[in-house]
Parts: C-alpha cells; structure tokens; sequence
C-alpha cells in the first residue's frame, strides 16, 4: 500500500465520523483518541492503520512487539492510537458509552458513521463464510455485535436499511445477538466500500472477498463473477 486516500480528501468531520468504526470495533475511545490493539496476526493491519493515518496528517503513535503475559502464556501485541480530528463528536455524554461505562449505539453515531467508517468496523468484527460443495456455494456474513444490547442491534439493522440501503437482520444465539447480512446485500456493501478496497492490507482481504469465480457455479451470472472477483474488487485503479 504504497499510499492511502481513505481518509486523506475528508474533511476533519468526515474523517471524524469515519473513525467511530474502529471506536465501536476492537478499539475504545478515551480522552481524544481510540486505542487500538492486535495480536501478532493481524501486525500487517496495524501498519495499514499507520499508513492510512499518516497519510490523511491525523497525529497517533504506533507501538509494535510489546510482549504480554496471559492465562494463556505469551503474547506480541502491536499497538496504536490514533487522535480524533474533532473530539467534540465523542466526548459528549452517551454517545460511545452510557451511564453504567458500557459502548453502546447512540443515535448520534449512527445518524453520522461514514461508508468508510462501517468498513473499519467489519474488519474489527465482521466475518464473512464461503463454502462450496456439488456445485452450490453459500455466502453470508455476521458483524458480532454481541456487546450491544438487542435494542441497540434493531437500531442498526434500521439505520444499515434507511442510510445504505443495506437489508440486514438480527440472529440470535444462546443469550446474544449479532447481525446476519446475506450474500446480496453483501454485494451491496462491497459496492460501497469499492474504492477503499486496493488499500486493504493482503492479511485481511479474506473478510471481504465472497470467492467469485473460483469455482463453477449454478445460478451465477458472470457479471456478477466479473465485478465481485478478488481480482476486480482490489485492483489498484
């Protein structure tokens, strides 16, 4: 990723509204910045957020191969932090976090949160699943958003739907609930995030490529196999 424009010809608040992906992702938010951390597996998407963040002149500091012990032994993290351009998008009372110190999704946030900014969240906590067998393929994703409250997932489902014309529903599981989108609307999703995708970091293209092509399938048709290929969704135009 020789150089980013993801966030470089945003204004200060797109690129603020941009960032409450990765605020409502991995990363928490605290006193102007988010914080960011990752194991050692996902080292190459935090030198994607250096890069995509230098490159639009926001002020953060990096930190790589920070060692840590757990229950589960030794682990390498690399670190990042990252200062919002406009904090009074964030710092206002219930709009990240409510009264019991809990994110949550105001209405706030959700009336702003940028296409890019749904795009950084999918990659903290979207999953894409592809599998194939006697010439059928299923494709669907979940965005895991256990933490929130049901509430909370009924208001992005409307919000995905009114804002982005993007048709999502709430699957529950056990006590938690997270958001199904199937292989159409994820379709739709890519279609919104297209000119980010050359950008994303080789590492983390697998949650975004639905596999077109790769196999003979029934009921595809090829233009749709042409424009959601992995060669045409992160070519470099």
């Amino acid at each position: 990723m020789e150089n980013s424009t993801m966030l470089k010809k945003m204004s200060e608040k797109e690129k603020s509204y941009s960032l409450f992906g990765l605020a409502l992702g991995d990363g928490h938010y605290r006193q102007s910045s988010i914080y960011i951390q990752h194991t050692d597996k996902q080292k190459e998407y935090v030198e994607m957020l250096e890069k995509i963040f230098k490159d639009a002149g926001l002020s953060y500091f990096a930190k790589y191969n920070s060692s840590a012990e757990t229950s589960y032994g030794t682990y390498i993290y690399h670190r990042i932090r990252v200062s919002v351009p406009q904090r009074r998008h964030y710092d206002k009372y219930n709009r990240l976090i409510n009264q019991d110190g809990v994110k949550h999704l105001s209405d706030y946030v959700l009336n702003r949160i940028t296409a890019l900014g749904l795009l950084f969240w999918w990659l903290d906590d979207g999953t894409l699943h592809v599998s194939h067998k006697d010439g059928r393929t299923k494709r669907f994703g979940y965005l895991s958003t256990e933490s929130f409250s049901e509430f909370d997932n009924e208001k992005l489902v409307k919000m995905l739907q009114k804002r982005f014309n993007i048709e999502t529903r709430i699957h529950h599981y056990r006590e938690y609930c997270r958001l199904y989108i199937n292989a159409t609307n994820f379709k739709k999703l890519l279609d919104l995030w297209r000119k980010y995708l050359p950008d994303i970091c080789e590492t983390m293209r697998y949650k975004l490529n639905p596999r077109y092509g790769e196999w003979k399938e029934r009921g595809v048709e090829d233009d749709t196999i042409s424009q959601y290929s992995y060669q045409c969704l992160f070519k470099s135009v």
